[in-house]
Order: structure tokens, then C-alpha cells, then sequence
């Protein structure tokens, strides 16, 4: 019911802004993993920052857990493996399946699956390949699950390992179990979410117009009679009162959000325009009688040419072939599976063979309460005062014309070798309320000046700054890539605030107020050959 639709009927809309140029944001390439981060342990979230700094990893628990079950299962294969009862070939194979699943997951988070994500048709809109960690995990667990199953036949002396693998699982999760609380943001109606699009936050359905018909050719302006109705609550009237004829009437009965009937009165024929995008599905009845539409360029509206005379136009969304018969695949799927279920060979395993779970489950439990009662005393989580980030390897008080402040910085190491990648963390403060939204800058200065690497960002830390609240910092990663031929050497990293379409940087100032430059110094950097 989903996916045959978004198959046969993906032409319909744009999703040309889904998948970025290669190397920007919502390109793949710039969201794969590397082992070291799947493999490290999660990180204390700071509850000083707006969006504070998360490690997308598998788990220490779930991989060692489902290694050492991918060990077992090799093992298995091997004349020194205890021996297993039952269908061995059955119970081997559906561990291999999950083993062979996860390693195929793991893969492709990682920059050697460039080549798949490239060739595989549709896979580049899934975006970032992190989002692979979700099935990854699902198998683990069932990995995890075979090895706690087949441990006792190789370490008799190992008690309860269900019970110690769950203990281990919860206990290195726990800086994940601190949730930081939510700020009232007041009402979430319609004339809120209104609000907060008239202000540019959001545009139709997505920041980047996704998801509109292709018909559409020009994103329209929001229409005034449309905006104040919302801001207030009300039922919205989507008839472009502005084109109709002086001497046609026409009124307006909203049934529901996605159906409304119009009572018209006209002398003469004419097309009823309507602030609609002609969506598939979109269904028009004059008199009860199927009606043909037109389509509204360059938006991409919906168009009813109705008759003259006294009429009654529904416009109503309903399905379409292709919806409709992925809902009666699904349907006939699910009886099928239901059929099948009920006729599948029960288990002849008796419940005493079954590994008994109440010991994990009590330890499991008390764990959490043990968590729940610890919470509220601020363990296993930062509350960072924003302009004291307690993350930050160096703490900094670099003065952007007092509006905005850099408090902290991390390196990956001021000693590098051409060719290869600078990372740098920025933390940033808002100083006070921003009317201008700036773009940032790292460079990596030669001796004359002239910067040899750098990364620039439209927004610092992907959060414009005229939304930075003045109780958080901000977390702002760059990434800077050596040329292979840069000659060996001392080299200056400078970061700076400046706005783009009219070419000025934020000065930087010393504590006197007086002005120092245009730019941060941040590191000295050696380029060892």
C-alpha cells in the first residue's frame, strides 16, 4: 500500500531536490561512517547545546554480542563445535541469513559502498546511509540472541549469559537514557504551524519545496485571504475569489480538511480557480456527475470549468488505481500470511527447554529504576553553561563584534601530512538577538596569506543564526582536506563569520573593544612532509 504507488506514481511529484549534487548535504556521499565511529561507545549528550553532539554507532554491546555470534556460527561449521541437536542445517542457516544481513548493512555505511549507492537505482534518496543502523541493529540482536543460546555448550562454567548480555547492553546505553527536557514552544494548531511558515522556517512541504506536483512551475506566494483565515483558526476558503466573474457566487462548505462542496450561481461559464495543487487523486463531481478539470499554470493549481447555472461542485482526494491496488495486494498478503501461519508445523520444543528469561528480566528492571532514580541528580549527561562548553577540548572567548562569541574549539591533531583531513569543532554563542543570518568560513593559510584549504557553510552548525537562542551554544563541525602536493611547513587556521551576498565580515574584537581582524586565529598547524 505503500511502496507500489510511490513506485508507479513517483513522476507525479518533484523529488529532483531530494537527492543533493555529490558532496552537499543531502548527497549520501557526505553522510557515510567510518569504523571507528559504528565501533566507539555513545557519547554523553550536553544539554547545554542546541543540537548536541551524537555518535551514529552500532554499540559496543551489539557488535561484540554479534561478532561472538558470527564467531559461534563459523565455529559451528567446524568438527570441533559441540554438537547441536535438531535440524542443524535449518537452525545454522537462518543465523547465516542474519550474519550475512548485517555485514551487508555495515557495508554499506561505509565509504567502500560508494560504488553500490551510485549504481543502485533509487538508493541515493534514502540520503544518508546511517539510516542503514536501524536494520543493522534488528540483526545484531538476533546474532546476539544465537550466541547467548549457544555459549553454555562452550563455556558450561559461564552462567546466565542472557542475563549478563542484557545488563551489559542497558548499562552502556545508558548516556542515550538521558533525555534532555523540552521547552514549552506553545500551541502546535494551525494557525501556529501558519505562523512559523510565514516566517520562512518551513516551505510548503518540506524547506526545500519537495514533494510538490511537477506541474508545479513556480513555488506560489502565500495568499492573503488564505494566511488570515489560518492565523486565526478557521476553515480555510481555497476559491481565488479574485478571478472569479463580478457576477458569479460562489459558497464555500468545507466537509473535511480533504473534501468541500461549493454551492455556484453564475450567468455564464467559467472556470473556477481553486488554491489547490492538482495532486493524483484530486476527484471533481458538478451535480454528481464526474467532472474533467484543467490545470493552473505556472503554480500547478486545480481548475473546474463549471457551466453556467445553479450547480453543486465536490471536489474531493480520493484513491487512485495504483493506491488501490496496493492496498488489495497488501490485503490479500496479509490473509495469506495469516493462512500460512496457521497451517505452518508447530514447534516440537518443550517449554523447559525454552532459556528461562525472569532472572534478566528482574535485572533488566531494577537497572532502569536504578537510572530513574539518578536522572534527576544530572549523571551521564552534560548541562553545559552555553558559554562554558564543558565538551570542548579548549575553551576560547573570541569576540565577533559582541554579537557573536567562539567559546570552544576541538582538533584532530595540529600535526598533519599533506593529503589528508583536518576535522574542527566550533562551538558558538549568540551574544545577542541576530537580525542577519551569516555564513562561516575555516581556513587553512599559507605563509602569504592565501588560504590553501577550506570549508565555508551557508549556516554555521546547519542552524541559521538568526534563530541561535542566547541560553545554548551552537556546534559547528568542519572538515578540510590537504592538497597532496602542500609543501611542508607551518600553517595558520583561521575561522571567521562574514555575509555572503553583500561580501563583509564580522570584525573581531579584543577585550578593549578594539578591532583585531576579520578572523579568529585558531591553531598553529605543522604540514610534516
Amino acid at each position: 500500500f505503500f511502496w507500489l504507488p510511490v513506485g508507479l506514481e513517483r513522476q507525479a511529484v518533484n523529488l529532483s531536490t531530494l537527492v543533493g549534487e555529490r558532496g552537499s548535504h543531502f548527497s549520501y556521499d557526505s553522510h557515510f561512517l567510518s569504523p571507528a565511529e559504528l565501533l566507539a561507545p555513545s557519547l554523553w549528550l550536553d544539554w547545554g547545546a542546541t543540537e548536541p553532539a551524537y555518535r551514529f554507532n552500532l554499540g559496543p554491546a551489539q557488535w561484540i554480542l554479534g561478532a561472538l555470534g558470527l564467531l559461534l556460527l563459523a565455529a559451528q561449521r567446524l568438527p570441533i563445535a559441540p554438537a547441536w541437536p535438531g535440524n542443524a542445517a535449518a537452525r545454522w542457516s537462518q543465523p547465516l541469513f542474519f550474519g550475512l544481513s548485517a555485514l551487508g548493512l555495515i557495508g554499506l555505511m561505509l565509504p567502500l559502498s560508494d560504488a553500490v549507492w551510485s549504481a543502485v537505482p533509487l538508493l541515493p534518496f534514502l540520503q544518508f546511509p546511517w539510516r542503514l543502523l536501524g536494520p543493522a541493529a534488528a540483526c545484531l540482536a538476533v546474532l546476539a540472541g544465537f550466541a547467548a543460546g549457544r555459549l553454555p555448550a562452550w563455556l558450561p562454567a559461564f552462567p546466565r549469559p542472557d542475563l549478563w548480555m542484557v545488563l551489559l547492553i542497558l548499562a552502556l546505553a545508558v548516556p542515550l537514557s538521558q533525555v534532555p527536557p523540552w521547552e514549552p514552544f506553545g500551541p502546535a494548531d494551525v494557525a501556529a504551524l501558519t505562523y512559523q511558515e510565514t516566517r520562512g522556517r518551513w516551505l510548503g512541504t518540506t524547506s526545500t519545496a519537495d514533494f510538490v506536483p511537477v506541474t508545479v512551475d513556480t513555488i506560489p506566494q502565500g495568499q492573503g485571504q488564505l494566511i488570515d483565515t489560518l492565523l486565526r483558526n478557521g476553515e480555510p476558503d481555497r476559491v481565488n475569489r479574485a478571478a472569479l466573474p463580478a457576477d458569479v457566487q460562489v459558497i464555500s462548505e468545507p466537509v473535511n480538511p480533504l473534501h468541500t462542496r461549493y454551492t455556484v450561481e453564475a450567468p455564464a461559464a467559467f472556470p473556477l480557480r481553486l488554491f489547490l495543487f492538482d495532486f493524483p487523486g484530486w476527484q471533481v463531481t458538478i451535480d454528481g456527475q464526474p467532472a474533467a478539470t484543467e490545470l493552473g499554470r505556472p503554480e500547478g493549481f486545480l481548475v473546474v470549468p463549471v457551466p453556467a447555472g445553479s450547480h453543486t461542485v465536490d471536489v474531493r482526494f480520493g484513491s487512485t488505481p495504483a493506491r488501490r491496488a496496493g492496498w488489495l495486494i497488501t490485503a490479500f498478503s496479509l490473509l495469506a500470511l495469516l493462512a500460512l501461519a496457521w497451517r505452518w508445523p508447530r514447534s516440537e520444543t518443550p517449554a523447559e527447554a525454552l532459556p528461562a528469561l525472569d532472572g534478566s528480566t528482574a535485572a533488566a528492571a531494577l537497572l532502569v529504576a536504578a537510572l530513574a532514580l539518578l536522572l534527576p541528580h544530572g549523571w551521564f549527561h552534560y548541562d553545559s553553561d552555553s558559554w562554558l562548553p564543558e565538551p570542548a577540548a579548549e575553551k576560547r572567548q573570541d569576540n565577533f563584534d559582541n554579537q557573536i562569541i567562539l567559546t570552544g574549539l576541538d582538533l584532530s591533531g595540529r600535526e598533519i601530512r599533506a593529503g589528508e583531513t583536518i576535522e574542527v569543532t566550533l562551538y558558538w554563542q549568540a551574544a545577542s538577538e541576530q537580525t542577519i543570518n551569516f555564513q562561516s568560513f575555516v581556513h587553512l593559510l599559507g605563509p602569504d596569506g592565501i588560504p590553501v584549504a577550506q570549508d565555508d557553510k551557508l549556516n554555521p552548525g546547519d542552524f541559521p543564526t538568526r534563530r541561535w537562542p542566547l541560553d545554548k551554544y551552537v556546534l559547528d563541525r568542519y572538515k578540510l582536506t590537504l592538497p597532496a602536493e602542500l609543501p611542508p611547513g607551518r600553517y595558520r587556521l583561521t575561522a571567521g563569520l562574514w555575509v555572503q551576498a553583500e561580501g563583509w565580515r564580522l570584525p573581531v574584537l579584543d577585550a578593549s573593544g578594539r578591532q583585531l581582524g576579520d578572523r579568529a586565529l585558531l591553531a598553529e598547524i605543522e604540514v610534516r612532509p
